[in-house]
């Protein structure tokens, strides 16, 4: 059985998908510098950017997920080196 949001991304079309993903990478860009903000309250704003795009670096396959895939928990952990 499907859940309210596994129906309502499925019956997006792959833009729409697209551009919610786009929405949620700027979220947690965002939500990350402000966290980064509240830890090192001494860095320069050019600080917070460059560890935030340090961060953000890696595009990884879960947007492929979310623009053609079925939604899925994995349990896992994915590193960048």
């Amino acid at each position: 059985m499907k859940t309210e949001a596994q129906k309502i991304v499925q019956a997006m079309s792959p833009a729409q998908k697209l551009r919610a993903a786009e929405r949620l990478y700027y979220s947690a860009r965002e939500l990350k510098a402000a966290a980064l903000r509240a830890e090192h309250p001494d860095w320069t704003d050019e600080a917070i950017r460059q560890a935030v795009r340090a961060i953000f670096y890696m595009v990884s396959g879960s947007v492929a997920v979310i623009i053609y895939g079925e939604p899925r928990l994995t349990h896992d952990v994915d590193y960048s080196f």
